[in-house]
């Protein structure tokens, strides 16, 4: 929770004196429950998983209703299920109208929700376009000087070597 509030109050904590109040305690419970976060509310942060703290941590970015949510590669070091979990997580959040911009190497974070996909390749824009036009086995295996074949399967995609 206090994480979460700091996303509100710009600060860690309250000191002993201080109250939370009323909107912030209403935004703090919506956010929670929006992110599904109800069993972890009274957890300290330092005893989450990686997995829970990702997902506090996209809930502290939501305290303020950005626009935009920009995310560094979110699903790095974190077991496959805790990336499902992130994956299904972002792809709510799509449909609830936020706009993502996510910066990957990693094909199987590109969601059924991803309307637009830029590639770049030393700081150059190769290519800019819909999931479909741009994650195609030629450009990639061009972006990445390596031979690679592009799989999508219900929405979602995988890259592999092509191996001769």
């Amino acid at each position: 929770e206090n994480v979460i509030l700091s996303g509100l109050h710009g600060k860690l904590g309250t000191c002993k004196l201080e109250k939370i109040d009323k909107y912030s305690k209403f935004k703090l419970n919506q956010i929670i429950q929006e992110i599904g976060l109800e069993k972890l509310t009274k957890t300290p942060y330092g005893k989450l998983s990686e997995g829970q703290r990702r997902k506090v941590l996209i809930a502290r970015a939501l305290a303020h209703e950005p626009d935009v949510l920009v995310l560094d590669e979110p699903t790095a070091h974190l077991d496959i299920s805790s990336q499902h979990e992130l994956i299904i997580l972002l792809e709510q959040l799509c449909r609830q109208g936020k706009t993502l911009v996510t910066v990957t190497h990693n094909l199987d974070l590109i969601n059924k929700e991803t309307h637009r996909v830029l590639l770049l390749k030393s700081g150059e824009i190769v290519g800019d376009g819909s999931p479909i036009e741009e994650l195609t086995s030629s450009k990639l295996s061009k972006l990445y000087n390596s031979p690679l074949k592009v799989i999508c399967s219900n929405g979602y995609w995988r890259i592999i070597p092509e191996i001769s």
